[in-house]
Order: structure tokens, then sequence, then C-alpha cells
């Protein structure tokens, strides 16, 4: 940013600063400046003098914010230092810390923010880290035994399936990697040990994107294990490992074993100083680097702190034997780190002048800064600000990221007379010119010694948008609940419920074939090949414990198949009937936007996502014509629906109509009463909330102002649908949550939405086939994309352990926070809150429940709101809506009893502000799991390790989601149908209602001698073999043929001749199931295909076909109808038979699709 770099060439201070610097003065002590202006002369600095800085900060939030407002900034995350054991954990800080530490060996000086703690750390040996490579290109020659070596010295995990930055997968001459500095992962096929192409893949589709000549792929793990470390280590470990108590001891001995064997292991950090006998400090990673100390005393304060606070937990640890003394030396002493610091080139920094903590500065600076008012949006007075600044020759730059903000501001600086230049190419700014750039930056300057200013939003406005840097998104769909496992319940359309049991493959004659195998009642099997796989779906339903398994040929299937279908064609009609008669109502049409709308909309301090975008029109569109709106708004917790619905709102208000929210609890009210508050605080709306409380003489009040129409916005629970409550000019009612009211409340709610626009907020996200099949009868609108993470959630699974829940708790409570313990069993709640005050004798511990009495659990969950105590003891009441920005610590107990989505749900309560929140989910020590918990566990484990900032594909929470839109009595047929046929029969239903045809397809049955499966060589892991054979059956044009057959071949390797046949048979079968025929079979010498009875067949349709293949095709009249084609002598391989059969069936099928049309 080479414009606001240069205004420092007027500065003295500047010039004298770089003088001292380049003549290595040390230290320097530089007052009365703040951060947003020194970074810009750090930059210049760094520019000027070729050299490295590094800048410290006393906490990881400065230095990150700091950091964001130039690409040549790098942000060093704080290493998180844990001594326990884990199941899991998210490994995003890891990955960022590394790619951080990768660019700092570029050949231009980098510059580094950081937290200070980062220099007590203790690092690899910066030349054995510069060194780490492995450089691939199409020249290379490498063995599979000699890349599994590199890769486990560079920290990969191996895996099954790459989903995830740090792991890699070989599948025959297969590589794939996931390397740290790149978006997507990395796919390698070798031939021998040669290399025949390299390409990038997607993670979701697993499919390659793009070619590359060659690749670097560097560490992901700060340590690196070469062959002699980890003979030392072992050998040091089986010493020790004798002082170790029990339990750990055997997590000891399994670590040895990893290591002897070339596994990666997770829990390697804190054996630091037993692997590695040197370190370097961050110091070594720079080259001869200017270090400066921003706010030095409280640096040097929280230095002091870190080192006291982590020989405090190691002591503990090491009281319980869970470490030993060798591994005290992951950090450097106090003495140490100032040794290192004092043979640098200095710059401590502080805002006033005071007495250096740790040093004795050389020369002291003044560079006086001056910090700049905020106009919250008054231009009158910004332009005669800047009028005064050209007129006094002042150098000035404002800054605005917004394209629209930055117009309007032309505009009106324009009105005012106030000439401004807007061209991108300059490089500098004149005295007495102001220049327009579009630029986010989090805030400006200003220095009266040397005439410079810099404006940004968060002066003009009060507020700027927050910088996100958009990161590739590099996890994928978790696919743990929706994929076919052994033991699953499926559902088959006409058998009903059973039980997967497994690939069976058969030998008929001289063929193989593969089948899914179907367990169901009273030990009978049923056996569906597997291109009929589309047959089944993996049954979604929440309540498995009470399923049974259907009888095969039994009558209680076909009954319960009825009553869900009856249901949903009762609730098709209600919901058709409503959307029509809304339609014919007359309603209030809302004017276009005005600048008004437009600038609250700018107030916004987050980058809306693309679909909060979508919805937002969507909305404003129902609102700007004369029909009442009704539409729901679906997202996941956090998506940002309130700011949806806001800006809903502000639009009303705008139009002077009265606006009422409706929430279904006091605590909501209190939050989206503060939300309301805060956003519409810069302009004159009087927003008020009616809930209990309120006094009697203040609801009063606020009910006369309701009917006078001195209230515009008005916030409540059910209390707002009160028969006293008289609205002036009601335009438009919000509700959040409806499905949580009762139903006096929803008839409450007809009433009063009779001519009015309504939207209905919802927290649980619904299917997207569900959200595409109710287009025409229900006004939706989805938010499927979770907002930008600021920070990644730190989550732990780990076992239950007393010492822990202490830890967690004080760390939190030290840094000021307030932490959730969820413990979902109401019985001993009150003992677990007691247990944990004595654990923890400093913390304000209290409990809550649904069971409570309302008032009470009211005043409870306010207190907290308002940081009145500090811990709560809570079941899972706090899974949805609550938000309370303080509570970085969620601790979830019995983690494996509580289904994905509600571990998802909870851990989503923390991590909602600028600090990095804690999660840990403890599952009983020692306990037998059973099969269900256990592959829940490994399904949060899988979770955890991809972090934060993924699209959770959440079956169980979509069908909560379902159940919410379709109402409550559908969700027992859902249950009893599985969730997958509920939206199928919906989807028939509603498109019988819309007059289109709904036939029911016959299964052909292909009777086919030849080798049709996928080798257990081809594909071992039983997963991705499920999955492909889904895919295979789900061909249907040739375009999907050769899309599927691309993508096995981009995976697996050249596709065999048995997965060809599999694949023809698919497409084959397809395509003459639309047809009407029902099974092809063959005798030797012919194909026969037989018709279905009564099959509607065009007869000009079978002339054409005789005309196409005069001499090979015989017809049999009859019904049903067959057709014989004669298999032409010369072709004697099977292979080449079959390709026969499919290339006739492609050609007829072109002709049925000719003579479809014409009628």
């Amino acid at each position: 940013m080479k414009l606001i770099t240069n205004l420092f060439d007027h500065s003295k201070e500047y010039q004298e600063l770089k003088k001292s610097v380049s003549q290595r003065i040390s230290p320097i002590l530089v007052h009365g400046t703040e951060i947003n202006a020194l970074k810009w002369m750090i930059l210049k600095l760094s520019e000027e003098v070729k050299r490295d800085i590094l800048v410290l900060f006393d906490d990881d939030f400065k230095a990150k914010t700091a950091s964001e407002d130039s690409d040549t900034f790098s942000y060093l995350p704080s290493r998180e230092m844990i001594w326990f054991d884990t199941f899991a954990h998210s490994n995003q800080l890891t990955h960022e810390r590394v790619e951080t530490l990768l660019k700092l060996k570029s050949e231009n000086p980098t510059i580094l923010f950081t937290a200070i703690n980062n220099l007590a750390v203790k690092y690899p040996l910066y030349e054995q880290f510069k060194e780490k490579v492995l450089t691939v290109n199409m020249d290379s020659l490498l063995e599979l035994s000699q890349i599994q070596k590199i890769f486990f010295e560079f920290g990969y995990e191996r895996v099954e399936i790459v989903e995830a930055k740090g792991q890699y997968s070989i599948r025959g001459g297969i590589v794939d990697i996931f390397s740290t500095c790149y978006d997507n992962p990395i796919r390698m096929e070798f031939f021998g040990d040669e290399i025949d192409s390299i390409r990038s893949f997607d993670i979701e589709t697993q499919k390659s994107i793009k070619k590359y000549e060659g690749i670097d792929i560097f560490p992901c793990r700060e340590m690196l294990l070469e062959a002699q470390t980890v003979k030392n280590a072992v050998i040091k470990l089986s010493q020790a490992k004798a002082n170790y108590k029990a339990q750990k001891r055997q997590r000891v001995e399994t670590m040895i074993e990893h290591l002897k064997e070339g596994v990666i292991s997770d829990d390697l950090d804190p054996y630091f100083s037993v692997l590695f006998d040197q370190a370097d400090s961050l110091l070594a990673y720079q080259r001869d680097p200017i270090v400066f100390i921003i706010s030095n005393n409280q640096c040097m304060m929280r230095i002091k702190q870190y080192i006291a606070e982590y020989a405090r937990q190691f002591t503990d640890f090491l009281k319980r034997n869970e470490v030993i003394k060798e591994q005290y030396g992951r950090i450097f002493e106090l003495e140490q780190i100032m040794l290192l610091l004092k043979q640098k080139t200095l710059v401590l920094d502080e805002l006033l002048i005071k007495k250096v903590d740790q040093f004795e500065p050389e020369q002291i600076m003044k560079i006086t800064s001056r910090e700049l008012s905020k106009y919250f949006g008054k231009f009158e007075q910004v332009a005669l600000e800047i009028k005064k600044w050209k007129l006094s020759g002042y150098h000035i730059v404002i800054a605005i990221g917004d394209s629209q903000r930055k117009q309007k501001f032309f505009e009106l600086m324009q009105s005012y007379d106030i000439a401004i230049d807007q061209e991108a190419n300059y490089e500098r700014a004149l005295s007495g010119q102001a220049i327009l750039v579009a630029q986010n930056l989090s805030a400006g300057f200003y220095f009266d010694t040397f005439k410079a200013v810099v404006l940004t939003e968060n002066e003009l406005y009060g507020e700027g948008k927050k910088i996100t840097r958009k990161r590739a998104n590099t996890g994928k769909v978790i696919k743990a609940f929706s994929e076919l496992s052994l033991g699953d319940y499926v559902v088959h359309e006409n058998h009903g419920i059973g039980q997967y049991v497994g690939i069976e493959q058969m030998k008929m004659d001289l063929t193989r074939k593969d089948f899914l195998k179907i367990k169901y009642a009273q030990d009978d099997f049923l056996y569906i090949p597997v291109e009929s796989s589309s047959m089944i779906q993996k049954y979604i339903g929440t309540d498995h414990d009470k399923l049974r398994l259907n009888r095969l040929g039994g009558t209680e299937w076909k009954k319960t198949k009825q009553r869900a279908q009856k249901s949903i064609e009762e609730m098709t009609d209600e919901l058709i009937e409503l959307y029509a008669d809304r339609k014919a109502k007359r309603g209030y049409a809302f004017s276009r936007d005005n600048d008004w709308q437009r600038e609250f909309e700018n107030m916004f301090p987050y980058q809306e996502t693309r679909d909060q975008l979508k919805c937002i029109e969507e909305i404003k569109r129902d609102m700007e014509v004369q029909l009442p709106m009704e539409r729901l708004l679906c997202g996941d917790v956090g998506y940002g629906k309130t700011e949806v619905a806001l800006r809903a709102a502000f639009k009303a208000v705008l139009d002077s109509k009265q606006v009422a929210i409706l929430v279904p609890t006091t605590i909501l009210a209190q939050q989206h009463f503060n939300n309301t508050v805060e956003r519409f605080s810069k302009y004159p709306a009087k927003i008020e909330m009616l809930s209990r409380f309120r006094t009697k003489a203040e609801q009063a009040k606020i009910i006369e102002n309701i009917r006078t129409g001195v209230v515009d916005v008005i916030i409540g629970t059910h209390r707002i649908l009160s028969n006293d409550i008289q609205y002036k000019d009601l335009g438009l009612l919000i509700i959040d949550e409806e499905q949580r009211f009762g139903v006096k409340h929803k008839e409450k709610i007809k009433m009063i939405k009779e001519n009015i626009d309504v939207l209905t907020l919802s927290a649980t996200p619904i299917p997207r086939t569900l959200h595409m099949s109710m287009i025409g009868i229900r006004d939706m609108s989805v938010i499927e994309d979770p907002p930008e993470d600021r920070y990644p959630i730190q989550t732990y699974v780990v076992e239950f352990d007393e010492f822990l829940v202490r830890e967690a708790i004080i760390r939190e409570i030290e840094r000021g926070g307030q932490v959730f313990f969820v413990h979902n069993r109401v019985a001993d709640i009150d003992q677990v809150a007691y247990k944990i005050n004595q654990l923890v004798p400093d913390a304000k511990v209290d409990f809550a429940h649904g069971q409570m009495n309302e008032h009470k659990l009211e005043k409870i969950m306010i207190s907290f709101m308002n940081n009145e105590f500090n811990v709560l003891v809570c079941t899972t009441i706090i899974e949805t809506g609550l938000d309370i920005a303080n509570v970085n610590t969620i601790i979830i107990n019995d983690g494996d009893r509580f289904g994905l989505s509600q571990l998802y749900q909870l851990r989503g309560r923390v991590g909602r502000s600028n600090r990095l929140a804690y999660c840990y989910i403890f599952y009983q020590v020692n306990k037998v799991l059973n099969e269900v918990a256990e592959k829940r566990l490994r399904a949060i484990k899988e979770f955890t390790e991809l972090g934060a900032g993924f699209k959770i594909a959440m079956r169980d929470l979509e069908i909560r989601g379902a159940g919410n839109v379709l109402g409550t009595q559908q969700h027992g047929h859902m249950e009893a149908v599985g969730y997958d046929l509920f939206c199928k029969l919906l989807e028939e239903s509603i498109m019988r209602k819309k007059g289109e045809i709904v036939s029911e397809m016959p299964q052909a049955k292909m009777d086919i001698a030849i080798n049709a499966y996928i080798p257990e060589t081809y594909i071992h892991n039983h997963q991705m073999k499920i999955e492909i054979y889904k895919k295979i059956a789900a061909i249907e044009t040739r375009a999907q043929f050769d899309s599927v057959y691309e993508e096995i071949e981009d995976r697996f390797g050249t596709v065999s001749a048995s997965v060809n046949n599999l694949m023809k048979i698919a497409f084959i079968k397809s395509m003459v199931e639309k047809m009407w025929i029902e099974e092809i079979a063959e005798d030797g010498t012919n194909f026969i295909m037989k018709f279905q009875v009564d099959a509607q067949i065009n007869p000009l349709f079978i002339g054409q076909i005789v005309e196409f293949e005069p001499k090979n095709i015989q017809f049999y009249a009859g019904n049903p109808m067959i057709m014989k084609l004669k298999i032409t002598n010369r072709l004697r391989k099977k292979e080449e038979q079959l390709t026969m059969l499919e290339n006739f069936i492609e050609k007829i099928y072109s002709f049925y699709c000719e003579y479809s049309n014409m009628e």
C-alpha cells in the first residue's frame, strides 16, 4: 500500500527512526503513537532497510487484528500447550502455524506479528526446518516406501480417504496428499517408481481439478521426525516409561510402537524436549530481525505470567506422574529470552513515556499521532474537516472497502464542493490533495507534525466491515452418518425396514457378481444386485431403539406406507390451500430501498455470506409487492438469520410501519432486544420489549405507546399476542422458532397475520430436497453458508478427568471468561455443580435445567448473561439460541451419549467473540462403549479433527428441520418409513397436486452371465466400495456414465473389466426401465427382453426398431411382449456382446424418447 507508506516521506520522526535502526542503536524507546499508525511505519522501514521485522504484542487478538491490513504482514497464532492425552483434537492452529513459519523462508524481507509468549516456546532448529521440502515433478524417480518415510518425517498421517490437511493415502499406484500451503489436496499417479501425472483434486467430490508439472511438499507439523531423532526418542522413552503412572505408561508404550512403525501420533507435542536435544527460538526464523515490542511493559508482564503458568501446570501434572521431569524443557526461561532479545535491534513502544521493564533505552523518540474522532455518518462535519485539512496542505488518504459506500461518499463530497481524486494508480498524495481508494483498513491515523491523515470506514461511520480473509474451505461434508455401514438399518421401498449385513459375492455358472445382503425378521435375507442399490436407503430417524425389522412378504409394511401416504396427501392439500388463500389477499407494498436502508446495511460490521445476501433479496422482493408475505427463513445457529430479519424490520420502520418480533422465551426476548437496540442505535427508532422483566407500570406505558404508534419495534414473548395490545399500524411480524409455540398461541398468530407481512425464522437447517419440492406451496429462504470463522474452536475429545475439568475452568476464569458445563441428567445436576465448586473454590457456580420453574430458570440465565457468576452447569437447554460472547469454554460431560448434531450445536455456543474458544468433550474412563457410542465417538473424532468452518451435513439435524417445517403430526410417519422415503412420497404428492405425472418405474432384472463387480484388489475399503456402487447404480445418461468412469479411473487407477461391465449393466438397466422392459436375459444366441404386462408401447417405436435392425431383431406379440436381439457370431467375448447390447439399447432409447415427446 505505497500510497499510505509514502506519507512518511514527509516525517522527520520516521527518518530519525530509520537512521537509528540502520546504525543499530538499540534499544530505542518510541512513545506517543499507536499501532494503527506505527504498523505502516514498520512496513515502510522493512521496504527501505531491507530487513525482517518481528512485531510482538501482549495477546493474540491484538497481533491478529493488526496483521489484517496488508498482505505483507504475517500472523503466527500461539501454540497450544497441553499435557493431557486426547482421543482427538483439532489441528487447524498447527497447520496455520506451520504455513506462517514456511512464509518466513521467503527471500524478500518478512514482517511477522505475534504474541510475545511465542518467544518462550522452543522450535526445531531453523537450518533443519528450512531444508525440509520434497520436490516432485514428472522426471522424479520415487519408490512408494521412500515416500512413506518422508511423509512420516514431515508429520503426515496415513488415512483411507484424504479429507483434511496433514493427511495422505496410498491406493495401488495412486498417492493423495493434502500438503500445507495448498488450497486443494494433490493426487500423484505412479507407474512403478516413475510419475505419470500430478494433479489437484476436490476434497468434496474427490475428482481431479488441475494438472501440475511439479509440486513442493512441505512439513505439516513443526516437529520433524528424522530417523535419528525417532531412534533416540524410542530409547529415552523406553528408559523413562517406568516413571509414568500405569494408564499413562500404556499410552507411552503405544506411542513408542507407533514411532517404530512410522505411524504419526497426535500427542507428540508434550515430548518435544525428549525428542530434540537442541532447539531454536522464533528469533532464529528471521534473518537478523528488527524487533518491535508493542506496549513493552504489558508484554513483559504477559511473558512472566506465561512462564509462571507453564511451571504451575507442569508441576501439577508431575505430581500425578502424568509427565516426567525431562519433558519440562518445551520453553525458554525469562533470562534466556532476554539474552536473545538484547542481541537484536530493539524498538520498544509505549504510549506514554515511563520506566521500561527489563531494558535501558539508548535513545528515546517521540512520534506523536493523534487519535481521529468518529463521525458516525455526519458527512457535513467530514466535509468541513477535509476542506480545512486541504487548505492547511495535508496529505489525505480515504480508504473505503465497500464499493457502494465509496461511490456514495464520493458523490456526497462532490455535493459539498470537496475535490477528491479516486484513480487507482496514485502512489503518493500531494500537499492539499485528498485521494479516495477502495481498501479495507481497520483504522486510520492523523499526524499534524508532517500533515498526514488516513480516514477509514471506522472513523467515517463509527465502524468498518471486519476484514475477513477468505480462506479456502479445506474440509469436506462429513458423511459418517449418511453412509451405509455394516449393521445399519435400511429401508427398501417394497419390503420395508431391514438390516444391512454386507456385500456378498456369488458365483453363478462361470461368472461372479456382488449383492447387498439385507436381513429381515425371522432371519430371512434379501439379496439385491449392486446395480440396483438405489432401491435401498439408509434408515434415518431419531428413534433407533424402537425399530423392528419387517417381515419379507408381510402386510405390515404396506399398511405403514399407506398411512404415511394418506397423511402426506392431507398435509399437501392443506398447504396448497393456505398458499392460494394467502396469494388472493391484498397487503401493503413497501417502498424500494432508499439511502438510509443502504447505509443501515453498510453498518453491519461483518462480511455477509452469499446466502445471507440472497435471502435478503428474496425477502425484500416479497415486501415490495402488494401480496402479504409469508416466508420461512431457515439456517443453522449463528448463520446470521437475525441480521437478515433486522434488515426487513428496518425496511418496515422506514415506511412508518410497526414491527413485532415474537420469540418463545424471555431470555431470547432480552437477547433480540439488545441486538436490535444496538443495530438501530444511530437511527431515531423507538425499540421496546414486553416481558416479565418489565414492571406493571412499564408494561402499561409500552402498551399505550404501541397503540399511539410511538413504538416502532416491539419485541416480546406470547405477551405481545394478548388482547390488550392494539397496534396503530402493524406492517411486519417476525416469528422466531414458531414450532416452540403452543396451539393456542399459534391460533392467535394466525389471526394477527391476516393481511400483514410475516417472516418466520427456524434454527434447524432443512434438507435441500425438501426445500426444492416445497417451491410453489411454501416460500422459503435458506442460509446454508457458514459464516467466516473468526477463530477455530480448539476441540479436545478426552477421557473424563476431574483434574482436567479444574484446569479448563481455571484457565477460562483467569482470562475473565465464563464456562458452560453440560451435564444432561437432571437427577444429579445439583451434585455435579457442588462437585465443581469443590474442585474450583474460586469459581461461582450455578445450575439450570428445563424442568425448573420458569421464573427461576430465567433469573439464573439472565444473571449468567450479566456475568454475575462464571460457571453454569446445565442440560442441553443452551443448545439453541443463547448467545453470550463472554462464554468461551464449553465442557460436555458423557459426550458419547450425544448425537453428532447436538455436539455440533453445543460447540457453536462458544467462539462467538475475538478469543480462542475451547470445547472439551469428555467420555467415561475405561467405559466399555457400545457399538453406537463407539461409532459416534469416531464421528466426533472426525468432526473434531476437521476443525471449524465446515458445512456439516447433519442428517439428524435435517430431520428435526423437516419436522419443524411440516408440523409434528408428520414426525411419526417420518419415523415409521424413514426420512428418505418420506421425502420421496412428499415430493410425489406435490408433483401430483401440481398436475405432473408420477409413474412407478419397474425394477428391471438383468440376467446376463458376465463378471460384474468391484474386485477387492481394486477397492478394498468397504465404505468407498459402497459409495462407488451407489454412484454406478445412479447412472442414467451417457454423460453420467462418462463422468462416473472418469472419477473411478481418477481415484483408483485403470478401470478393470468387471467394473466396466457393471457400469454398462447399470446404464442399460436405467434405460430399459424407462421403456417398460422388466427383464433382460440371454440364451447363448439371443438377448431376450421382456416388456411389462400391459405396457403402453407406440407401434411407430416398434417399426423404427425393426427398420434399424431388420436382420437381428424379432418381436413376439402377446402380453407381455417379448423382443429378441440376435448375438452376432463373430462376437466371441462376453465383453463385446455386452457392448453390442449397450449400443442397441442406447439407440432404441433415443427412438423411444422421440416418440414420448411427440405424444
